[in-house]
C-alpha cells in the first residue's frame, strides 16, 4: 500500500513538469533509490563483518546474527522496491503513450467523419422528402376513398 502511494505520488508530481522536468525527476528518484539501495547492502555487508568478528557470549552473537537477518531482510525489500518501481514506471509510461496514441486516434476519427456526417444529412433529407411525397400520396388517396364511401352511404 504505501509503494503504491508512493509510485502514485511520484507520477503525480512527474505528471505537474514538462517533458525535460519530469525526466529529470524521474531521474533524480531513481538515483535516490539507488543509493539507499547502495546503503542498504553496506549495511548487510558491516552487519556480517560484525557477525563474523564477534567472540562475545552466545547471546551477543544471536543479537549480531538477527541484526544481520534484519539488514538482509531490508535488503532484499529495498531490492524487491527497486526493480517493481523500475517496471512499474517504464509500464506507466508505455501505459500513458498507448492511451495518448487512442485517443488521438478517437478525435481523428470524429475530426473525419464531420464530412461523412454532413453527406448523410443530406441523404436523410432526400430521403425524408421522398417519404413525404409517398405519405402525400397516401393522404390524398385516403381522402379520396373517404369521400366516396361518404358519397356512397348517403
Amino acid at each position: 500500500m504505501i509503494l503504491i502511494s508512493a509510485m502514485v505520488v511520484a507520477v503525480n508530481l512527474a505528471s505537474e513538469f514538462s517533458k525535460d522536468q519530469s525526466i529529470a525527476y524521474l531521474a533524480i528518484k531513481t538515483k535516490k533509490r539507488e543509493e539507499e539501495w547502495y546503503e542498504s547492502a553496506a549495511e548487510v555487508v558491516k552487519a556480517s563483518f560484525r557477525c563474523a568478528s564477534n567472540r562475545n557470549s552466545i547471546i551477543k552473537r544471536y543479537k549480531t546474527m538477527l541484526a544481520l537477518r534484519k539488514k538482509i531482510f531490508n535488503f532484499k525489500r529495498k531490492s524487491q522496491l527497486n526493480s517493481l518501481m523500475d517496471i512499474t514506471s517504464a509500464e506507466m509510461l508505455y501505459d500513458l503513450q498507448h492511451k495518448l496514441e487512442e485517443k488521438l486516434l478517437a478525435t481523428k476519427t470524429l475530426i473525419c467523419e464531420v464530412p461523412n456526417l454532413e453527406q448523410r444529412c443530406l441523404n436523410m433529407k432526400k430521403t425524408q422528402e421522398f417519404l413525404d411525397q409517398k405519405i402525400d400520396k397516401v393522404v390524398q388517396q385516403q381522402k379520396i376513398i373517404s369521400g366516396l364511401v361518404d358519397v356512397g352511404m348517403h
